[in-house]
């Protein structure tokens, strides 16, 4: 083991403390395996629902017919959205979203990434963060699952 000074010891300690850094590590920990939030029927009501949970990073959002998950981290610097009046905002640098994922409002500049969700054979809602799909893929199966 190396031995450190004073300097890199602190230097060290600072970069531990890091918020950047802590984000990455909790991006890099984001459950990626496909995750079952419950019956469709929960989530039917048109609105944001919050399926929160261990490990849950995502907004789901019934609107049009439609229900999709939505990334619940802001894509300016990782931080934790909030949902208030029917879209999302960083409650660190103040960037908004609406409820499709769009920004509204900087620091952000990208969208936010919707993630693959489907049924099962019960129909609960499942959704995979590891399936994403930007906005250019918004219509492509499974970043949707109808409503009807």
């Amino acid at each position: 083991m190396r031995n450190l000074n004073r300097r890199q010891f602190v230097a060290a300690c600072a970069c531990a403390t890091c918020p950047a850094l802590r984000a990455l590590a909790a991006a890099a920990s984001e459950k990626t395996s496909p995750v079952d939030v419950g019956p469709l029927e929960d989530f039917k009501a048109p609105g944001i629902h919050d399926p929160s949970g261990p490990g849950r990073q995502f907004f789901l959002v019934s609107r049009g017919g439609r229900l999709y998950a939505v990334s619940s981290t802001c894509t300016h610097k990782n931080v934790a959205l909030v949902a208030r009046d029917g879209a999302f905002k960083c409650p660190r640098h103040g960037s908004a979203f609406s409820a499709d994922g769009n920004v509204t409002k900087a620091p952000a500049r990208k969208p936010l990434p919707r993630y693959g969700i489907r049924l099962n054979d019960r129909s609960h809602v499942i959704v995979d963060p590891s399936v994403r799909f930007q906005s250019n893929g918004r219509e492509d199966a499974g970043s949707f699952v109808r409503l009807d």
